[in-house]
């Protein structure tokens, strides 16, 4: 199985409502052939340095992560991303399930 996590650090002068519109389009990912199971999160705690926002895809391989990243809605919400967040860390990783 292949985890891809992402962490984003919203933008502080964001015009309300804004932050639900991220949390709307992030979801939408869901959607992409290929995700075997999906996460999304607001951060509740005092350790996450500043980021806001959480999201977990599980795919089966590393090919359908790769197609995944190609996905026309995984580009258009990324670019919407960037115009809302001021930083983003993603981690992929392979694991198998116990």
């Amino acid at each position: 199985m292949i985890d891809h996590v992402i962490c984003f650090k919203v933008a502080d002068d964001l015009e309300p409502g804004i932050k639900d519109t991220l949390l709307g389009r992030l979801a939408e990912l869901r959607t992409i052939p290929g995700v075997v199971d999906y996460a999304l999160g607001e951060n509740f705690g005092d350790r996450a340095r500043g980021f806001d926002i959480n999201m977990r895809v599980t795919f089966a391989s590393r090919a359908d992560l790769d197609a995944y990243e190609r996905h026309p809605l995984h580009l258009d919400v990324v670019a919407y991303n960037r115009t809302v967040t001021e930083e983003h860390i993603c981690f992929d990783y392979e694991w198998e399930p116990a």
